[in-house]
């Protein structure tokens, strides 16, 4: 996906035993290839999870693009470990919500530095425990929110610093892991609107019906033409949501119908097509199709009689 225009690009369909291997890792990486050799695409920024195999792939093999983490991928796998705080230390898993809304703020208002989100978001530490101006390295800092009243203060549940729920969520906070990873969140680039075509992805591919790979392809396809078609939709008011991830309702934004004027141009451009003689099978598809196996099986589907003759059943008696 284009980030500036959020359209989709180019796509990889991988089956398994095609290749040996991480499948993620050679789809993106044999995607990758494509759009910088073949269709001579300038890619700055390639954005992805934190994938490892995909990470090492870029360091080795695309040095000259700079890797960016999804912030919302960080978000989520901070969230995870904040999950283990629940039963034992309560107090410090109350922090989830504002944990999550400082990282995201953090990532917005570094403006590309990422030694700078790093220290804005450990910094949270400090405004856990009623600490708002502290020195570090003869530099005096205070957070960035307004000061707050006497009643915000006493009904706030802060966390002293000697406590182990403190010790507790400092080591997730800095786990050496995040640290490093958040530096790699710094352009503050999410994948928003590619979960968005994902949604419009299983309209064309539900995860409950097997599909084929020609059929997958093919889907493949029109789930692109139907995202792309459709990204220009205005907002028209609100809805209510129930959040599986919060466990609460939440407030979103409600756009226009989707348009389908695409699937009414498509027909008529392939019934002209077939008036005018012109093969409606792309060359690119029956390319792509060639190396995929029938099924996933690692072994070669034996005949039906030589599978009779040598079964057997323990149950079956000798007269």
């Amino acid at each position: 996906m284009d980030v500036q225009t959020g359209k989709i690009i180019g796509f990889k369909l991988v089956k398994k035993l095609m290749v040996q291997g991480d499948l993620e890792r050679y789809a993106c990486g044999s995607l990758l290839n494509e759009l910088v050799n073949e269709e001579n695409c300038k890619i700055d920024i390639f954005l992805t999870d934190r994938h490892k195999g995909i990470r090492c792939d870029m360091r080795i093999n695309h040095s000259n693009i700079e890797h960016e983490f999804d912030i919302w991928h960080i978000s989520k796998s901070l969230m995870k470990r904040m999950k283990t705080l629940d039963k034992k230390y309560p107090d410090a898993f109350l922090w989830k919500t504002s944990i999550s809304n400082h990282l995201w703020w953090s990532a917005q208002t570094c403006h590309g530095d990422g030694d700078l989100l790093v220290k804005k978001f450990t910094s949270i530490l400090k405004h856990i425990s009623n600490i708002h101006e502290w020195v570090e390295d003869g530099e005096l800092i205070k957070c960035e929110h307004a000061p707050l009243s006497n009643d915000e203060q006493r009904n706030k549940l802060w966390i002293n610093q000697n406590s182990e729920s403190y010790f507790a969520l400092k080591k997730i906070i800095t786990a050496k892991d995040c640290i490093k990873d958040l530096a790699h969140a710094k352009h503050f680039i999410h994948t928003g609107r590619l979960e968005s075509y994902h949604n419009v992805r299983l309209k064309y591919m539900p995860k409950r019906i097997h599909l084929k790979y020609n059929g997958m392809y093919i889907r493949s396809i029109l789930a692109i033409i139907d995202h792309n078609s459709n990204l220009n939709k205005n907002p028209i008011g609100e809805k209510v949501v129930y959040s599986k991830s919060l466990r609460k309702y939440t407030i979103k934004t409600r756009f226009e119908p989707t348009k389908s004027e695409w699937r009414r141009v498509l027909l008529e451009n392939i019934q002209t097509a077939i008036r005018n003689g012109v093969p409606v099978v792309c060359e690119q598809f029956t390319y792509s199709n060639k190396n995929a196996p029938k099924n996933i099986a690692p072994v070669t589907k034996p005949d039906l009689d030589d599978l009779k003759a040598k079964r057997f059943s323990r149950f079956s008696s000798n007269k």
